[in-house]
């Protein structure tokens, strides 16, 4: 020992004084005075480096005296915030736990906890790699002593970002009762109430927040624009837009909201901006400009995010690790934008096709991956099990593949999201009752190989939605290894498309919609078309759509020479549907039944590409000018209610009988005679098969597969009209069809879509397309 105790602490004081720590830290270790056995001595050293802004060499100091085995609380939570604010998450809840135990009801304990989770939960949405545990949030929530409305932003963010929505809002609404000036848990709560689908609600207090002044005035605008547009509220979008343009909001606020609103142009006139005018960089915050870059990132818009750097704006450190690993750096292996015509070109996915050239992959051998070649394991997958007609045939289809002779151990089930709040396990039990392994895509607890490098590389310069669908994805896939690949639905289809691509599975399966993104106007997939016509040229995938009208729009959008896209119907299984009449000794049975009053009915929802206006006008057309006596049936609800009541009351409709939350096929169709469906937009609508199968004839408009879906001649037959049929005109069609309804057998109808929407077909089509063979041949599994 060098010297006593009170000098060696003396001399300290003395070096600390003149911020000479790292003498400090020297001389400690000289005067023996090592970690373990003089704890203090360190802790006031670190403690000081801190104060005086050193923080490096506080935390090294930090780790020396835990190295030695000291467990000091207070100097593990001044560490666990070091490393906290810097996404060191696992080191910091290994110490956190390590000085205090994982049951810790120290309050400051579980809020650094809660901190750290909350970060964890941020990574993972953003696409990271990163280990979250979902079920250990729900536990830290249900006994946090809530004191500060921090407290209740963290719980609150943690369960939102946990899909416990039910359970935030619980912990959001006695969070407002104890701060009920606060401005933020009024944004949570609007962001709460929009995942649990309660628009109305969510837009009223987005609207209110407007009234509050310019702090929230950019976020509550882009919110309503988003609302507005779900509730097809013309008015309100065109207000709220007209807002956003005049709003005094930053420059980041209005990418977002072009971004949002699909007015790319003005995307790329605020970027071009930024990066020219040296006065609008400066006037962004640093953390502005990382965010105004993140954006662009997210969009896909990597070239910009390029050229913004060259001109000196400041990156996350993501975007920069990003550019760097994709090779647009100096002296990188990527040609780099000179100007902003260049940077637009460079946009992802486009940039990163062929995906095997850019991850380098070897050549498949000749004939791979063959024709007929029986699949031991099968993984389908969707994005959610909501209540909806595409959701209800993905689990018909599940039934059909295992009555088609599949056994249910090869059939493996993956869902992007389950969360119950947001009615996304409304088909859950339904498909659960089939026996499959049912996987939910946004369970991150699930353990699971790394990522390799290339391959995370190229997934972090996906566009967001992409990036976090087919990182979550890859782990699965490369967990289950299955020889076909089958993805529901547009947004399925694009990960299961680079999935299979890059894990090089035999067989990948992509069911359109009933429309292509161009027809729907869906401009987030709409910008993948050269990520699926590079998928049109691979000879190990097959594209399937519901009707022939679809396939050909799909065939149009790939502008592929020959058909690519195959058409699989729909299924509707009538065995649990009621037993209908058969006529005794050939007796006629006419639309209405003789004494019975007609019955007009309608079961769709109250939204604009239902045209629910243009029905009740073709009603009072076939009343007022044609005498033909009926009465009105609609079921159905949506946001455009208070407008089918009061054009019905206009229109002298006041027979309208409007039922709402009706499920039981036998209660609706058995309401009404005949079906008179005009929508705008259709796919093959379920609707017209259910009307059918309860032997109720059908009229619809010329959209879609609607046409597909029609008894086109004899007994029952329906009526298809033109898409863009006036009011006058439907009625006069409507009117010489209802005078040829003299005999329509209901078994007739069900018999024809028992003929060609059969759950055999499916499962045989379906299975025959995972074979690369033609649809229709014999094939025995």
């Amino acid at each position: 020992m060098l010297s006593s105790y009170t000098q060696v602490r003396s001399q300290l004081l003395e070096l600390c004084d003149q911020r000479r720590f790292s003498t400090a830290r020297l001389y400690l270790a000289g005067a023996g005075y090592d970690p373990a056995k003089n704890p203090t001595l360190w802790e006031f050293l670190a403690r000081d480096c801190k104060q005086n802004g050193s923080e490096k060499l506080a935390h090294q100091i930090r780790q020396e005296i835990w190295a030695a085995g000291v467990r000091l609380g207070e100097l593990a939570i001044v560490e666990v915030d070091y490393l906290t604010a810097r996404d060191e998450l696992e080191e910091a809840e290994f110490i956190l736990t390590s000085a205090f135990g994982f049951d810790s009801t120290i309050p400051e304990v579980k809020r650094r906890l809660g901190q750290i989770y909350l970060r964890k939960s941020v990574l993972e949405m953003k696409g990271e790699r990163i280990r979250f545990d979902k079920q250990a949030v729900i536990d830290l929530a249900a006994d946090f002593a809530l004191e500060t409305p921090s407290d209740v932003k963290m719980i609150v963010d943690l369960l939102r970002n946990s899909e416990e929505f039910a359970k935030a809002k619980e912990v959001n609404d006695r969070g407002q009762e104890m701060f009920p000036n606060d401005l933020f848990l009024r944004t949570r709560n609007a962001r709460i109430l929009e995942m649990l689908n309660d628009l109305k609600g969510a837009a009223q207090v987005w609207e209110d927040l407007c009234l509050e002044g310019e702090r929230f005035l950019g976020t509550a605008l882009l919110r309503l624009e988003i609302l507005y547009t779900r509730l097809e509220r013309a008015e309100d979008v065109a207000r709220i837009r007209s807002q956003l343009v005049l709003a005094k909001i930053t420059p980041l606020e209005r990418l977002r909201f072009a971004l949002q609103a699909g007015q790319i142009g003005m995307a790329y006139a605020l970027a071009e901006h930024i990066g020219l005018d040296g006065t609008a960089a400066k006037d962004l915050s640093r953390s502005d400009q990382q965010q105004f870059c993140d954006a662009l990132l997210d969009h896909g818009e990597i070239g910009l995010v390029v050229w913004l750097r060259r001109r000196r704006l400041t990156l996350s450190t993501r975007a920069r690790n990003l550019l760097d690993n994709l090779g647009f750096a100096v002296g990188g292996a990527r040609d780099m934008p000179d100007d902003v015509a260049e940077a637009r070109e460079i946009r992802s996915p486009n940039f990163l096709l062929p995906i095997e050239r850019t991850l380098k992959m070897s050549d498949k051998p000749a004939g791979w991956p063959g024709i007929g070649k029986e699949p031991e394991r099968i993984l389908l997958v969707n994005s959610t099990l909501g209540i909806g007609g595409a959701e209800r045939q993905f689990v018909e289809m599940v039934r059909a593949l295992i009555e088609q002779g599949i056994s249910k151990e090869r059939i493996d089930v993956a869902i992007f999201s389950l969360a119950a709040d947001r009615g996304h396990a409304h088909f859950l039990p339904a498909l659960e009752a089939l026996g499959v392994d049912i996987f939910d895509l946004s369970d991150e607890s699930r353990p699971s190989a790394p990522i390799p490098d290339d391959i995370n590389v190229f997934l972090q310069a996906l566009p967001a939605r992409l990036r976090a669908d087919c990182t979550a994805l890859w782990k699965l896939v490369n967990q289950l290894n299955p020889h076909v690949l089958h993805g529901w639905q547009d947004r399925s289809a694009a990960a299961s498309g680079v999935i299979g691509t890059i894990q090089s599975v035999e067989r990948v399966v992509m069911s359109f919609r009933n429309m292509s993104p161009i027809t729907r106007r869906i401009g987030t997939l709409a910008e993948n078309q050269a990520l699926f016509q590079a998928f049109a040229e691979k000879e190990n995938f097959v594209f399937t759509a519901n009707s022939n009208r679809a396939a050909k729009d799909y065939d149009d959008w790939l502008g592929s020479e020959e058909s690519k896209v195959l058409t699989i119907y729909n299924a509707l299984d009538t065995g649990g549907l009621p037993d209908l009449v058969v006529p005794t000794g050939g007796a006629a049975m006419p639309i209405p039944a003789p004494g019975q009053r007609l019955r007009i009915g309608g079961v769709f929802r109250m939204a604009i590409n239902k045209r629910p206006l243009l029905w009740l006008r073709t009603l009072a057309h076939l009343r007022g000018i044609y005498n033909v006596e009926f009465t009105p049936v609609l079921f159905g609800s949506g946001p455009l209610m208070s407008e089918v009541e009061a054009e019905a009351e206009r229109l002298g409709l006041h027979d309208l009988d409007i039922r709402q939350e009706v499920i039981d096929l036998k209660e609706i169709y058995e309401s009404f005679d005949v079906l008179l469906l005009m929508s705008s937009v259709e796919g093959l609508p379920n609707v017209l098969l259910e009307a059918q199968a309860m032997g109720k004839p059908v009229v619809t408009c010329d959209v879609g597969g609607s046409a597909e879906a029609v008894k086109s001649g004899g007994k029952g037959a329906g009526l298809v009209m033109p898409m863009d049929v006036a009011p006058d005109v439907a009625a006069a069609q409507i009117n010489d069809w209802l005078q040829s309804l003299t005999d329509a057998p209901p078994m007739l109808l069900r018999r024809f879509v028992e003929e060609k929407f059969s759950r055999e077909k499916l499962g045989r089509d379906t299975y025959l397309s995972y074979l690369g063979l033609p649809l229709g041949v014999d094939h025995v599994s």
